[in-house]
C-alpha cells in the first residue's frame, strides 16, 4: 500500500514538519520517473547523483539493501522519508547546512538536485549581474566536479564553504 504525506507525518510527526514530508514527497516523485510508487535500482541511482554522488553499481546496490527494509527490491515512500530523514538530521547537526539547503533551493528551481546553467543565469539576473553566457559556463564549470555543466548540492556546499 503505499503511504500518503498524511500517514507518513502521522508516523513521524515527532520527528518531521509535515512541510518536511512534502518535500520528500516532492523529491520522491521526481525521482519516480515511471510513477508507480516506488524508486527501483536505475531511479536510486539518479538520488545517490543528486546528493553529489558518483555511484557504482555496488554503491547503488549497498544502498537499495540499507534502505528497503521491506525488501522488496525498491524503495517506497515512507522508506524514502526515513533515508531523507538520515540525510537530514547529518545536515541539522550544522545549521549553516541547512542555510546552504535553503540557499541552494533558490538557485534549483526545477527541483531537480541541480543548479543549471539557465537557472544561475535567472538568480544572477534578479540580483542585477549581467555576466554573460560564457562567465556562467565557466562560473559552473569551475564548480562542478563531475563536469557536467551542473551543480549538485555538495558542490554548492563545498564553493559556499571555501
Amino acid at each position: 500500500m503505499a503511504m500518503t504525506v498524511n500517514t507518513v507525518f502521522r508516523k513521524y510527526k515527532d520527528r518531521l514538519t509535515l512541510e518536511q514530508i512534502e518535500d520528500f514527497k516532492e523529491s520522491f516523485d521526481l525521482f519516480d520517473e515511471d510513477g508507480n510508487g516506488s524508486i527501483d535500482f536505475h531511479e536510486m541511482g539518479k538520488v545517490l547523483e543528486s546528493m553529489g554522488h558518483k555511484p557504482t553499481d555496488d554503491d547503488i546496490r549497498n544502498m537499495m539493501r540499507e534502505v528497503d527494509t521491506n525488501g522488496d527490491g525498491s524503495v517506497d515512500f515512507d522508506e524514502f522519508c526515513v533515508m531523507m530523514m538520515t540525510r537530514h538530521a547529518e545536515f541539522s547537526h550544522d545549521s549553516l547546512d541547512e542555510e546552504l539547503l535553503e540557499a541552494f533551493k533558490v538557485f534549483d528551481r526545477d527541483r531537480d538536485g541541480y543548479i543549471n546553467h539557465k537557472e544561475l543565469k535567472a538568480v544572477l539576473r534578479r540580483l542585477g549581474d549581467a555576466s554573460t553566457d560564457e562567465e556562467i559556463t565557466d562560473m559552473i564549470a569551475e564548480v562542478s566536479q563531475r563536469n557536467d555543466n551542473r551543480v549538485s548540492l555538495e558542490e554548492f556546499k563545498l564553493l559556499m564553504s571555501e
